[in-house]
């Protein structure tokens, strides 16, 4: 129920007195001072509802959980023990937390207290800190299962058509601090000589992982991004710099999460690798994968599935060697010497060498460096750019999460998968508002009367 604001026409005696002879003024003109009426007491409770703005995300989230079944937080608890609150108000107001960008368990329990859209979006409920901190911890293993059931929820209502998928990671520092910091210099050789190594840092699960020419103690955090709606079909957290072998698992994870298999995949270079070309390849995915060497712009397959240079002449089995203490196979064309270009070509060397990866099919990362270099794959990859980086770009920056609070690996993947499901829930929510009010103008424009509709409609709560 909104509060009712209207104005008060204050004109004093003494204003009136001074001046005996007032000109008539216009009706619409204003002859003294006017205040808005105060109105601290009202006959019914308001609505949260109407002190929010048309807009805004504790709204979409709210309308978002509603439209889940949220059963597998509630067999989190037992029948003894004190009464715990409701989990559903528990998780909108992490959600809502995590979506504003605010992590900290005494700032969320001060917006509990203060802050209507918190309110709202956790049915009045005002927890503690160390209550917020036990439940973020308690909900971890079944966060998948929640984000499981809200990229199905989203594509029930046609927000995941999964046409096509881009892939990358991005590297988050860790919570962990330094420990030998806290030693001093005789407390340092006391542990030496009892045969220990002081910690580095009091995240045992975080590493050195190098990102943009430094290195960062944290975590390789992935995610799949649908590029047509925004939608995160898939998460994941791991402690291993390169990208390479996380190909295969996000994209088995999209298929798990939302029951179908995308038409296409892309990424970045750090994502070409034979373990994910076979994986797009066995589940009949368009892959777009950016090459890691310049080997499409040089080498080309025939008809007859033959390695050929730009001259025509043949790349041949030379053997196995060694590439960054890997074991590679390599291809290399005998007839260079003879060529008109060996020269320009070859230059130094004796001839033109191809090497893969041992066990890849030469003929398959050829045709995936084409694919990736076609005018089709340029405008793949600029699509990714365009849709995965501003969602890392919005964690990382507008919402503030450069570094986690929790640590571990399962910790920082339950904030790292919270961070991505306030952002679905809220495009669910918003989706399903804009569909509510969709039908009440369509119901409206054939004489329906609003109080029928409101009856008649399965989520009377999305009124706004």
């Amino acid at each position: 129920m909104f509060m009712q604001n209207s104005l008060d026409l204050d004109i004093s005696a003494a204003e009136l007195s001074r001046s005996p002879e007032i000109s008539p003024r216009k009706a619409h003109v204003r002859q003294g001072r006017i205040f808005r009426r105060i109105e601290e007491e009202v006959l019914l409770p308001t609505d949260l509802r109407d002190l929010l703005p048309k807009g805004d995300a504790s709204l979409w989230i709210r309308e978002g959980l509603e439209r889940i079944d949220l059963s597998v937080l509630r067999n989190l608890y037992t029948d003894c023990g004190g009464v715990p609150y409701d989990p559903r108000a528990m998780l909108g107001i992490l959600l809502f937390a995590y979506f504003e960008g605010e992590t900290g368990s005494r700032t969320i329990e001060k917006r509990c207290l203060r802050d209507v859209g918190y309110m709202h979006v956790g049915y009045g409920q005002r927890p503690d800190d160390r209550t917020i901190r036990r439940f973020r911890r308690q909900i971890g293993p079944v966060l998948g299962e929640v984000f499981l059931l809200v990229v199905r929820a989203c594509k029930e209502e046609g927000l995941l058509p999964l046409r096509r998928v881009a892939v990358d990671g991005t590297k988050i520092a860790s919570a962990a601090s330094s420990l030998k910091r806290w030693l001093s210099k005789a407390e340092k050789e006391d542990v030496s000589e009892m045969g220990f190594e002081p910690e580095e840092c009091s995240d045992p699960d975080a590493r050195n992982l190098g990102t943009s020419g430094k290195f960062v103690r944290g975590y390789n955090c992935q995610a799949a991004v649908d590029c047509d709606s925004g939608i995160v079909a898939a998460v994941a957290v791991s402690n291993v710099s390169s990208d390479g072998h996380l190909l295969a698992p996000m994209v088995k994870e999209v298929v798990r999460n939302a029951d179908q298999i995308p038409a296409e995949v892309v990424a970045d270079a750090g994502y070409d690798t034979n373990e994910g070309a076979s994986a797009c390849a066995a589940l009949e995915i368009e892959a777009y994968i950016a090459p890691q060497s310049s080997v499409g712009t040089f080498w080309s397959v025939t008809q007859d599935d033959e390695i050929v240079c730009p001259m025509g002449n043949l790349a041949v089995p030379a053997g196995v060697n060694n590439s960054n203490g890997k074991p590679c196979q390599v291809l290399r064309v005998v007839g260079c010497p003879k060529c008109p270009f060996f020269a320009e070509c070859c230059g130094v060397s004796s001839s033109r060498t191809l090497a893969f990866p041992l066990g890849s099919d030469p003929i398959q990362r050829l045709n995936a460096a084409y694919r990736a270099r076609s005018p089709v794959g340029r405008a793949a990859m600029t699509e990714r750019m365009a849709t995965i980086e501003p969602v890392f770009g919005d964690i990382k920056w507008n919402k503030g999460l450069s570094r986690f609070r929790l640590r571990g690996l399962d910790g920082a993947s339950i904030e790292w998968t919270l961070m991505h499901l306030a952002r679905n829930l809220a495009k669910l929510g918003k989706a399903l508002i804009r569909l509510f009010w969709a039908v009440m103008q369509l119901l409206k424009a054939v004489g329906t009367t609003r109080n029928s509709t409101i009856t008649a409609m399965h989520s009377p709560h999305a009124i706004l």
